[in-house]
């Protein structure tokens, strides 16, 4: 197993380009993504970082009060509650789920189950005696491990929820990166509001959009500029392609390459993103507007 690669994370609050610029940098041939772009297992409920720090999110005081205690005081030998979790999830919906647009994913497109099951024997012998460093080995040991491993220098996972949880990520692994997808918030609205799993008021979606950007912000507060690239979604397909497209390589210490260079041209142009497709998705915009300005104002005060 070996460590050299360079984790990159994006994220954002949903909808606003996350998968996108994942699948843009996966074309070249030194980041490797996809199969699955979302591994799952690091940040989600019950994955290591929950392991590691206990679960955050909960809005019932006394489930944080109980989760705390449980990483602080409970030792992670026994720590047998969370683990049995973890492998209930890796061997179920990590494993193998419907994405959002109903298609069959999960780890086992890049993963043998027989190296599922020896990665979890490794993690559980490990973990109670230094559970940080058990679960880096996880991490890198599935990277290792991956069906379509070409020895890049550099993974990237999309997950939207990745800067949410951006201060524990970093404290995992101090050298990750992450590259925050944002997107005017009126317009991520209007598509949170074609999904199945998202709010179907307008003023309830921009709540919900504005309570992800400030624990966004927040959790970005703990990791050090320099490992933090903010994007427009806008500025990066339509407004200021070429000096957007560059950024995320400078950001990364890597060179542009034909094959990103080539999918950026084809399959990113600027008529895929409308700026400002709210006022003809939502009736009354006009109210969404002086919600949305008030939410501005609240974020960046």
């Amino acid at each position: 197993m070996r460590d050299q690669i360079a984790p990159v994370f994006s994220g954002g609050t949903g909808r606003s380009g996350t998968t996108v610029v994942g699948k843009l940098l996966s074309k070249h041939p030194e980041i490797r993504g996809g199969k699955p772009y979302e591994v799952r297992f690091i940040n989600d409920r019950f994955g290591l970082l929950d392991l590691c720090y206990g679960v955050e999110g909960y809005e019932q005081p006394w489930k944080r009060v109980l989760s705390y205690n449980y990483t602080h005081w409970i030792s992670p030998r026994n720590r047998t509650l969370f683990m049995k979790q973890f492998e209930k999830k890796m061997r179920g919906k990590w494993w193998e789920r419907k994405n959002r647009i109903n298609e069959t994913s999960g780890l086992f497109r890049s993963l043998s189950l027989e190296d599922r099951e020896e990665l979890l024997t490794i993690f559980k012998r490990q973990f109670p005696r230094d559970q940080i460093q058990a679960s880096k080995n996880f991490i890198y040991g599935y990277l290792d491990r991956q069906s379509h491993n070409k020895g890049e220098k550099t993974w990237i996972d999309t997950t939207p929820l990745n800067i949410s949880v951006s201060d524990r990520i970093y404290l995992l692994l101090p050298g990750a990166k992450f590259i925050h997808m944002k997107r005017d918030g009126r317009d991520t609205v209007a598509s949170v509001l074609k999904e199945n799993w998202g709010p179907k008021n307008p003023i309830k979606a921009l709540k919900w959009w504005e309570k992800r950007m400030e624990i966004s912000l927040d959790a970005l507060q703990a990791v050090p500029k320099s490992h933090v690239l903010e994007l427009d979604l806008e500025a990066l397909v339509v407004t200021d392609r070429e000096e957007s497209y560059q950024k995320l390589f400078d950001f990364l210490n890597i060179e542009s390459s034909k094959e990103t260079r080539k999918y950026f041209d084809k399959e990113m142009p600027a008529d895929r993103v409308r700026i400002g497709k709210y006022r003809s998705e939502i009736s009354d915009w006009q109210k969404l507007d002086k919600a949305y300005e008030e939410v501005l104002a609240r974020l960046y005060s």
